[in-house]
């Protein structure tokens, strides 16, 4: 089992991201006056992300400006439905996912974070990247020659308030020890 530590310290209008675990590595998030991170930097600045929203508050479009990678989100009805991810070469990966009608995200984080590849996972937990999905994700799907995560179904057990408790992710034809998933939420 592997764990990390990462804690987050926040200040006027910046959030550091600590890893515990990995010596040297740091992250730096810069907030709009929505509390939305719309800079990003790594490493001291080595590595600069700028990020965009649209009016309702969903994250778009993420670019590494330090190399030229990026990626765009598609929002239909409330959900995140497609996420495209390319860099200099032209490349590009491309995810959908589908949803639990009836599952209501309440969550105060993204639980999808494993499922979008992008580069700042640690801000979606934190709930620094914008408004998140109205709905629970149900598949999501991978495709390109570089798709490593091709197929995930995912399943919920939630509390008397409808929030996620558990989430169990299952990635279809992956043999490994970390298949399945299993997230246990807390609240406090």
């Amino acid at each position: 089992v592997y764990e990390d530590r990462i804690t987050y310290e926040y200040g006027d209008g910046v959030v550091d991201v600590v890893f515990h675990n990995d010596e040297g590595y740091t992250m730096r998030a810069y907030l709009d006056e929505n509390g939305r991170a719309e800079r990003m930097e790594e490493w001291g600045g080595k590595y600069v992300t700028e990020l965009e929203y649209d009016a309702e508050g969903h994250l778009v479009r993420m670019e590494d400006v330090t190399n030229g990678d990026w990626e765009e989100y598609v929002w239909e009805n409330g959900n995140l439905t497609e996420y495209h991810y390319g860099d200099e070469s032209g490349e590009e990966e491309v995810w959908t996912y589908t949803y639990y009608e009836e599952l209501e995200n309440r969550g105060n984080f993204d639980l999808l974070f494993d499922s979008r590849p992008g580069w700042c996972g640690e801000l979606m937990i934190a709930g620094l990247l914008g408004v998140q999905s109205k709905n629970l994700v149900k598949t999501a799907r991978g495709s390109s020659e570089w798709a490593y995560k091709d197929e995930k179904d995912y399943e919920y057990e939630t509390d008397d308030a409808g929030r996620v408790v558990k989430m169990v992710v299952l990635n279809a034809g992956v043999e490994t020890d970390e298949n399945p998933m299993i997230m246990e939420v807390t609240y406090d």
